[in-house]
């Protein structure tokens, strides 16, 4: 009989639904039943591959990113938590699977733990502290993220999960042994060769990627670049060129990324990953007071790969890495990470489900 999997994600925007597809690309077909369960823009786009149980709906914030917004938009939190963990703990006693995985889900946590069933968490939140740490940030405007969201997370890791599989971008010293790191985590799409010759022509100057989300979208101003634009997927709050052309959210962005020179991304660790198994420079716009976010954009930067910019200085930011190309773009071809998070990740699932 076939090992059953509970598979629930959590996701504000399309991030963690990327890379559960990508995921899912790499586990042996029909090997395992898997039961679906999400809420928020993840339910929206895993229910529109899979059948999908949905919980209540919790998200962050309307808007901008910080404790007033976010408050403001969950005064009813606690209720809607008891109330989705109640539906978690229902769903685990009618479907009693073997192994459950959350993907930024905290309400299957408890029920499991509960119940002695064995948890596979895929949280990036440990690596998100210690480079946070390394960078130096200014505390201050992040200081809910950091602590109530990041470090409550690791806290909840360390208590709840029996295997963490981190995705990250370079590895990270001083992790125990409960966490796995694994190279960026990108669909088959982006696995292709991405070196291009002296004379390529692009079709866009710019391609602009944005999760679905849309919190702080409306800092990012555009209005003044003068070349070719591509939006991809979200378009309500940007203040766009007039010779911008809008594409709706797909499920293959790497058809429309790779006919643009240029990427204009926020700072989500699966949108960076995509982007470093392009091997496209890049402009990073993370949420203003989002800790990871930050934390992931000064890492890419790090590796030279692009730069760091703010909503109203991104044309800026673009002239410059324009007017540095080749630079960027020879950082790009020189990176040795491999994008095969994926199919390490699927590895880790299988031996923990199987053995």
């Amino acid at each position: 009989m076939a090992k059953k999997i509970l598979y629930a994600i959590v996701g504000v925007g399309a991030g963690n639904t990327s890379r559960t597809l990508a995921i899912l690309e790499q586990l042996p077909p029909n090997k395992y039943e898997i039961c679906f369960v999400s809420q928020g823009k993840a339910y929206e786009l895993i229910s529109s591959r899979f059948h999908t149980h949905k919980l209540g709906e919790i998200t962050y914030t309307k808007g901008n990113f910080n404790i007033l917004s976010i408050l403001r938009h969950n005064y009813s939190f606690p209720y809607k938590f008891v109330r989705n963990v109640q539906r978690a703990a229902g769903i685990i006693d009618q479907f009693k699977p073997d192994v459950v995985i959350v993907d930024s889900d905290f309400f299957f946590l408890y029920p499991a733990r509960k119940r002695k069933i064995p948890i596979i968490s895929i949280n990036s939140s440990i690596a998100t502290v210690k480079k946070f740490q390394q960078f130096r940030a200014h505390i201050f405007d992040k200081f809910f993220s950091y602590y109530f969201i990041e470090k409550v997370d690791c806290w909840l890791q360390e208590i709840f999960a029996d295997r963490v599989i981190c995705p990250i971008i370079t590895k990270i010293d001083g992790l125990n042994e409960k966490f796995h790191q694994v190279y960026p985590i990108v669909r088959k799409q982006f696995l292709v060769d991405r070196t291009y010759s002296d004379n390529v022509t692009f079709e866009y100057d710019v391609a602009v990627m944005f999760g679905g989300s849309g919190i702080s979208t409306r800092e990012l101003d555009l209005r003044t670049f003068k070349g070719n634009c591509l939006i991809l997927g979200q378009k309500e709050r940007l203040k766009l060129p007039p010779n911008a052309h809008v594409v709706d959210f797909d499920f293959e962005p790497a058809k429309y990324l790779s006919r643009a020179k240029i990427i204009v991304i926020q700072g989500g660790l699966n949108s960076i990953s995509e982007v470093i198994a392009m091997r496209k420079p890049a402009v990073f716009v993370p949420i203003k007071g989002h800790a990871e976010q930050f934390a992931n954009a000064q890492w890419a930067q790090e590796l030279g790969i692009g730069i760091v910019s703010g909503g109203n200085t991104v044309v800026d930011a673009i002239s410059h890495v324009e007017a540095n190309y080749d630079d960027f773009l020879k950082k790009c071809e020189e990176l040795t990470i491999p994008c095969n998070g994926a199919l390490q990740a699927a590895s880790l699932i299988q031996e923990f489900v199987d053995g």
